[in-house]
């Protein structure tokens, strides 16, 4: 029996987010590289700290990485660190409400794919 994989057809896993724009702009991100989840793990234990001390530099630093991540959706969408704050008016607020959600879709990502290895490896 012939077996098909059309990596075309598989529908990828998504956090759609509903921006703050007047035209309620919808973004479908995915999962990003393994090194820009790293960087948001790292950059994650330190936001509220970083939101509390105003730091620009540091500011700048969580747009940025933010950018990236929208960066990775499926509409093809391409934003900066300014649009998120300027287009579609994201504070650092905002900023610490994304990455809580985004680290959550990894994480059920993550151990949906664990669960699956597991089941493999056992069936």
């Amino acid at each position: 029996m012939a077996k098909k994989l059309d990596f075309n057809s598989i529908k990828k896993p998504t956090l759609e987010i509903t921006m703050k724009d007047d035209d309620c702009t919808t973004f479908r991100v995915t999962t990003p590289r393994e090194s820009c989840v790293e960087r948001l793990e790292a950059m994650g234990k330190e936001l509220k700290d970083i939101v509390d001390r105003g730091d620009r530099a540091e500011a700048r630093a969580v747009y940025e990485l933010a950018a990236e991540l929208f960066n990775f959706n499926l509409d093809n969408i391409k934003v900066t660190a300014e649009d998120l704050r300027d287009v579609y008016r994201l504070d650092l607020e905002d900023m610490v409400v994304f990455f809580a959600a985004y680290m959550d879709f990894i994480t059920e990502i993550n151990n949906a794919k664990n669960s699956l290895s597991r089941t493999t490896r056992n069936g």
